[in-house]
């Protein structure tokens, strides 16, 4: 081999090879790995993962051996090599190269048998767990649970994967498909609900507040600091900013950051078309500018942004969210034929992502763009079946926003009939269930059917129930429900539940009113003076302040007339 005569050293090999069985065991093993290490260096992977196909499986493989293995085993997942000892290795002194062997096995288990589907992580999680039990302080294993976490299509993942890993103040592992940094970050991001931890812009979901805001900010940033030169750190503080300034209702001060730190990120990357993921950051980079844009007021920056994103990505897949933005843009511009051929755009060139045709829905409600009727929902279908994910999540959505998209039509009875879809799909959300009790009220008023209103009790009360954080709004909608019915009882304490939903920063008009009314009413006003919210003030003084809030609203200065002239 030395000398450069390869097909003599190779044929040496084999006849090696052919004595394994009669060695010792530590000269069979020592051998063993120069076969593999020879057969590497002279012919590639290919042949080496071929010669291990051809061993004894009775042999006891080293450690080291057993990671080069599982290794192959994973980039090879039509040809597995199938040996026993490498099910489950036992706990052996080597820790470090055992827990790569695990690691890569649980990789092996995600791949599945088809490398060219989507990761089947399920497999590879399970797995992690038992060897999470085995070495509960191996950072390789956490940083590889996490990242698989953030694979998966559970809906609570983001939490988790935050849970499994761990950031110190010093050093911390970057072994792993994603270092506890990148896992953090992207966690944050990821998170479905809303995060905020300041009330007066919007309403927490998220069970997890750590996830999002000051923390996972200050967090990149110290990241960034320890590691100027990584531009992943650089584009999960640009996406997890943007989360902040989603959360918040785009104030011009976090807009304006943002759009001085992408320009920093993409003059100071890389442009190489052979790097496939320094591509799809930009393209995601581009998209968040476009968006920061849109929400500005700046449709002409917003438009050139998104076509400059079609331009970075090369992949029709990818390229869906950026004719989905233009067809957006092109919506809030006015120009209908635009946005029609972005729309059938996105339609041809299709997603995998199911979130996507979801917001497709929405936009061709807005703008009558509809194609065949059910194409979006067989689309949606078709995704969800092919990457395995919650069919009755997705549709539950997705019958939601076709109810959105009725009522914004004024269509209640397809309104009503899409929603009780979306409630039919399994556990629906919260969420799913005021939009259905707000729609069987609404009904029920304009259409004077008393019928749909205890439809609305009902399914307003799971809402309450089910939901994590206490909605607003939810508990308003109950009170005219149950008063409607007759109970004064639950009428007065679901109002006093709606005051204590709402941050003081936001109550609005009405709520005073409602708390007015409460206080002219209430039969347990005048016992338990010092108990019960509506008692603070007196009526006149609510109604003051639901005038001092909203002075355009008659109804306020009618009922102030009577109290006055009563």
């Amino acid at each position: 081999w030395k000398l450069g005569r390869h097909d003599e050293a190779l044929s040496v090999s084999r006849n090696l090879a052919e004595n394994l069985s009669s060695m010792k065991q530590e000269s069979a093993t020592a051998a063993l790995g120069f076969i593999c290490t020879l057969t590497y260096n002279i012919s590639g992977k290919d042949s080496a993962a071929a010669v291990i196909h051809k061993l004894p499986g009775q042999l006891n493989y080293s450690t080291q051996l057993k990671f080069i293995i599982s290794a192959l085993d994973a980039l090879q997942p039509n040809k597995r090599f199938q040996l026993p000892q490498l099910s489950m290795p036992p706990r052996l002194t080597s820790y470090e190269v055992m827990s790569e062997v695990h690691s890569n096995i649980a990789l092996g288990n995600a791949i599945g048998g088809e490398s060219d589907k989507f990761l089947r992580v399920d497999g590879g999680l399970s797995y992690l767990k038992k060897v999470l039990h085995m070495y509960p302080d191996c950072s390789l294993v956490r940083n590889q649970l996490g990242s698989l976490l953030l694979s998966s299509e559970d809906w609570m993942a983001s939490h988790k994967a935050v849970r499994v890993t761990s950031l110190s103040r010093g050093y911390t592992s970057n072994r792993g498909l994603r270092s506890p940094h990148q896992i953090q970050a992207c966690a944050a991001v990821s998170c479905y609900a809303t995060c905020t931890s300041y009330p007066k812009f919007s309403f927490p979901t998220c069970e997890d507040q750590y996830l999002s805001g000051y923390n996972a900010i200050c967090r990149l940033q110290r990241w960034v600091h320890l590691e100027p030169w990584n531009q992943d750190a650089r584009r999960l503080l640009v996406l997890t900013l943007f989360q902040k300034a989603r959360e918040e209702k785009y104030p011009k001060h976090i807009c304006t950051i943002l759009k001085r730190l992408i320009l920093q990120v993409l003059s100071s990357g890389s442009n190489s078309q052979d790097n496939k993921v320094v591509q799809y950051g930009n393209y995601l980079l581009l998209l968040v500018a476009s968006e920061v844009s849109l929400q500005s007021g700046d449709h002409g920056n917003c438009i050139a942004q998104a076509t400059e994103a079609l331009g970075v990505t090369s992949s029709s897949v990818d390229s869906f969210f950026a004719h989905l933005q233009l067809c957006r843009a092109y919506v809030m511009q006015g120009n209908l034929l635009n946005s029609r051929s972005e729309y059938m755009k996105c339609l041809q060139n299709r997603t995998d992502t199911e979130i996507g045709w979801v917001i497709l829905k929405q936009l061709a409600s807005i703008c009558s763009l509809e194609g065949t009727p059910d194409e979006i929902e067989i689309h949606l279908g078709g995704c969800v079946e092919r990457k395995g994910s919650n069919a009755s999540k997705w549709m539950s959505l997705f019958y939601l926003a076709c109810a959105q998209c009725s009522v914004w039509n004024e269509d209640f009875a397809s309104a009503e009939k899409a929603i009780a879809q979306a409630c039919a799909e399994g556990d629906p959300d919260s969420c799913v269930l005021f939009l259905n009790g707000a729609i069987c009220m609404d009904i029920a008023w304009r259409f004077a059917a008393p019928q749909f209103i205890a439809r609305a009790a009902s399914s307003l009360r799971k809402a309450q129930q089910k939901s994590l954080a206490s909605l607003p709004i939810v508990s308003l909608l109950l009170a005219q429900a149950e008063g409607s019915l007759g109970s004064k009882a639950k009428w007065e304490k679901n109002l006093r539940l709606e005051w204590f939903s709402w941050p003081p920063e936001l109550r609005p008009a009405e709520l005073y009113f409602q708390m007015h009314l409460l206080a002219t009413q209430s039969s347990a006003a005048t016992s338990q003076q010092n108990q019960l919210v509506e008692t603070m003030q007196t009526p006149e003084k609510w109604l003051l302040r639901a005038i001092h809030l909203n002075p355009s609203c008659s109804r306020y200065w009618t009922a102030l007339m009577q109290l006055v002239y009563v």
